[in-house]
């Protein structure tokens, strides 16, 4: 609200004495003050519309200030509006103002500071509907709505940009939207993932409360909440490339930018990774005669997990071929670093005695054989186990790190395009990531695959009550017809005190700057007279207290 040179203070003054007026007083006879000839009060008609542009004109559309704590401007609006509507959140407030609308029972005995402060409160949001473009209308709406609830409007940016919220309601950020009637839900995709992983973000939520204005009559209030979990349920999977999100079927993660230039304080360049990566594959080929394979029959693959696999053999005749492949290598085991000090991965001189003894015989139904057969393969399999068991605990400075063979995969595998049911393995591993809290890693992988920056919410979404996840606070009927009604209402007590004040103070106003700026010796007169007729009301006010 602005301050209207002295009328705000006056209001301040007239609300406090009349609050102690007995509220049976009012209907007692008083003497009424005699105008002279010609006074605009001398016809005590109450005029609803005039009341509007006298009394209620200190009620504007508030600015940024209302929305900051500790400025004047704030502390007018907790005076006249927060302060005297019952209510803490929006739906509680809303149904104060509607009970005061439509209740038949407040009558006469009504405080006036509840009458102006209700009717008031119309007054402003009508004009923020009528008398703002849309983007000023919803910059004045959210600094309304912030000093309603006693909130903080948000108003200075983060990174160049503003955040995603517009205001804090009880500590809680939210994002504001005042809109015309099938006018979208808008909205950057970059400050929405950003916003889940602020420091300061306790609770990973935010609420969009979405005013619609149903022409100039009305305003809608309704809200609905998105959370990392409930992401895709509003913002839809078409503003992503998936080919750039990770399947939760492989459960690979792809090099994200950041990445890539962390890489780069490592290494060289890429042509460094592959070189790294073909050492390790090279290297680990010598291990693979200790586990029963031929180079022949080696996978040629960088997916470590078929790249070196566990040997599968089920029939005897499989596992004897794996095991005597093995058996010439033994010698170079012992000298390995890699198996030194693990008795239990070599093959005992009994076991190779025994098994070279069964090939020359009859193998089946030999179940001696068979049982060392059984052992030995064991053996291979734990060889490899202890190998992949080994190489994790090795960083990227060792020649078997297998962290360069997953580098590279990642920055050279070309992505293939999405299928819907791929899209379903994404989400799946975007979920695991939620469920594990790694909200970082999540948004890091959405704001890579990003198509578009600005999303749109479909406004029959919010309002059409068919989704269980919104919520309508209430609606709030701002017609100045309405308003007039109400004051008509109560035009008794309104006219004895409050009306005449107003009107001889804004032609009194009127008439002081005449003198002032046109040299009117008439208007000097007519404000004496205005003088004297204001200090009869405010005697009678003060008769009354």
């Amino acid at each position: 609200m602005s301050d209207k040179v002295g009328w705000l203070e006056l209001l301040k003054l007239i609300e406090d004495e009349a609050e102690l007026i007995d509220e049976n007083s009012l209907n007692e006879k008083k003497s009424t003050p005699k105008y002279k000839k010609g006074s605009p009060l001398a016809d005590k008609k109450f005029n609803a519309s005039k009341f509007i542009a006298t009394a209620l004109q200190s009620y504007q559309a508030p600015t940024e200030k209302a929305g900051e704590f500790g400025t004047q401007e704030r502390k007018n609006f907790e005076f006249f509006i927060s302060n005297r509507i019952r209510g803490k959140t929006i739906e509680e407030k809303i149904n104060s103002i509607n009970k005061f609308v439509t209740s038949s029972e407040l009558g006469q005995e009504t405080k006036i500071s509840t009458i102006l402060s209700h009717c008031g409160t119309l007054v402003v949001l009508q004009r923020i509907i009528e008398d703002y473009n849309p983007s000023a209308a919803g910059f004045a709406f959210e600094a309304f709505l912030a000093a309603l609830l006693k909130g903080r409007q948000i108003v200075d940016t983060e990174g160049g940009s503003l955040p995603i919220e517009d205001v804090t309601l009880g500590g809680e950020p939210a994002s504001l939207k005042l809109l015309s009637p099938g006018k979208e839900v808008e909205g950057s995709i970059e400050n929405l993932l950003a916003f889940f992983v602020r420091d300061d973000i306790e609770r990973k939520s935010i609420e969009y409360i979405v005013t619609i204005k149903h022409g100039d009559k009305s305003l809608g209030f309704y809200s609905f909440d998105i959370t990392p979990e409930n992401f895709f349920d509003w913002i839809k999977p078409k503003y992503f490339d998936w080919n750039k999100v990770p399947s939760g079927k492989f459960g690979r993660k792809r090099l994200t930018k950041e990445e890539k230039e962390s890489l780069n304080e490592a290494v060289l360049d890429f042509d460094e990774v592959q070189e790294r990566a073909t050492l390790f594959k090279n290297i680990a080929k010598q291990f693979f005669r200790f586990w029963g394979y031929e180079d022949s029959k080696n996978p040629d693959s960088l997916s470590y997990r078929t790249y070196v696999p566990t040997p599968s053999a089920r029939s005897y005749e499989k596992k004897a071929e794996f095991i005597e492949f093995s058996i010439p290598h033994e010698n170079d085991l012992q000298r390995s670093k890699v198996y030194q000090y693990r008795d239990d991965l070599f093959f005992s001189p009994e076991q190779m005695k025994l098994f070279k003894r069964g090939l020359k015989g009859k193998k089946k139904g030999n179940r001696k054989w068979e049982a060392n057969v059984d052992n030995m393969f064991k053996i291979l399999v734990g060889r490899k186990s202890h190998f992949n068991e080994k190489i994790q605990d090795w960083g990227p400075s060792h020649n078997l790190s297998v962290y360069w063979l997953n580098v590279y995969k990642r920055m050279s595998e070309e992505p293939s395009p999405s299928s819907a049911s791929d899209i379903m393995g994404q989400k799946k591993y975007l979920a695991s990531l939620l469920k594990k809290k790694d909200y970082k890693r999540w948004q890091e992988i959405l704001k890579n695959a990003m198509k578009d920056n600005q999303f749109v919410i479909n406004q029959n979404d919010v309002v059409s009550g068919r989704r269980s996840d919104t919520n309508l606070y209430g609606v709030l009927t701002v017609d100045r017809k309405i308003v007039e009604k109400i004051l008509k209402q109560y035009s008794q007590q309104l006219s004895e005190l409050c009306a005449p004040i107003y009107q001889l103070l804004g032609e009194l106003t009127d008439n002081i700057n005449r003198f002032y700026l046109l040299n009117s010796a008439t208007a000097a007169y007519k404000a004496s007279e205005q003088a004297t007729e204001l200090d009869s009301y405010t005697d009678r006010l003060t008769e009354q207290v």
